[in-house]
C-alpha cells in the first residue's frame, strides 16, 4: 500500500482496507470466527475488538488534540503494545460475536467521522505533528493510518494467510 498524501487518498486508504477486512470477516461461518487459528491463539473474532481499541485510541488522541491538549503518550516500547492488545484480547475474548461485529462497525464509523472532519493541512502539514513517545511525534496522517488502514492490512493479511493454510 502506498502513503497517502493527501486526505482523498488517506480516505480512500481506509474504505479500501476497512472493506477488505470486513469481507473476510463476512466469508466465515460462526464456528471459523471463532476457532483459536491466528497468531497467539487469537480467533478472528478476537481482531474485531483488538481494531476497535486501536481506532478508538486514535478518536481520543484527535479529540483531545483538537482540545488543545498533549496527551501522554500510550505507547513507549513494544511491550507496552503488547501489554495492551493482551488486556484487550483478555478483556473481549468470551464476549458475544454479534456485540463486537457492532461495536466493531460503530468504531469505524467514528474514527471515519473524525478523519472526515480534518483538512488536508490538519493531516499532512509536517509542522501539525502527534506525541508517540516521549519527545517523538509524526504526522498526523500517519497515526491515522497506522491505527486504521495499515492495521486493517495487516490482519486482512494474517487471515487471508490461514484460510490459504487451511
Amino acid at each position: 500500500m502506498n502513503e497517502p498524501t493527501n486526505k482523498v487518498e488517506l480516505l480512500a486508504a481506509i474504505i479500501s482496507e476497512r472493506k477488505r477486512l470486513q469481507s473476510l470477516i463476512a466469508s466465515l461461518s460462526e464456528v471459523q470466527m471463532t476457532a483459536p487459528t491466528l497468531e497467539g491463539g487469537w480467533a478472528v473474532k478476537d481482531v474485531m475488538p483488538h481494531i476497535v481499541d486501536w481506532e478508538q485510541y486514535v478518536v481520543r488522541l484527535l479529540q483531545a488534540c483538537a482540545r488543545g491538549e498533549r496527551p501522554a503518550p500510550r505507547v513507549t516500547s513494544d511491550a507496552d503494545i503488547d501489554e495492551i492488545n493482551r488486556k484487550t484480547f483478555e478483556a473481549n475474548h468470551d464476549r458475544p460475536l454479534g456485540e463486537l461485529r457492532a461495536e466493531f462497525d460503530r468504531s469505524y464509523q467514528e474514527i471515519w467521522l473524525e478523519v472526515e472532519a480534518l483538512s488536508d493541512a490538519d493531516l499532512f502539514d509536517l509542522d501539525r505533528r502527534v506525541q508517540v513517545a516521549g519527545s517523538e511525534s509524526i504526522p498526523v496522517w500517519n497515526r491515522i493510518a497506522i491505527n486504521t488502514c495499515f492495521h486493517y492490512d495487516e490482519h486482512s493479511a494474517a487471515i487471508e494467510a490461514w484460510l490459504q493454510r487451511k
